[in-house]
């Protein structure tokens, strides 16, 4: 699970430039199982951005 805890840091590392409803949106992906963030994030990345459209904005890979 590299990969993820790379994204995940890619995200934490924008904490700033977040509203409120960004950090909501963050927080509700954190809160996910490694392998749900996983698969959302290599496996089914449409379906993440629809889900979490604020955090597509500070989504690097």
């Amino acid at each position: 699970m590299k990969e993820t805890s790379r994204v995940v840091r890619n995200l934490l590392d924008q904490i700033e430039d977040m509203s409120d409803e960004d950090l909501l949106e963050l927080k509700k992906f954190i809160d996910l199982d490694d392998q749900k963030m996983f698969d959302y994030i290599f496996k089914h990345r449409k379906i993440f951005f629809k889900d979490f459209s604020k955090l597509k904005k500070y989504f690097i890979i």
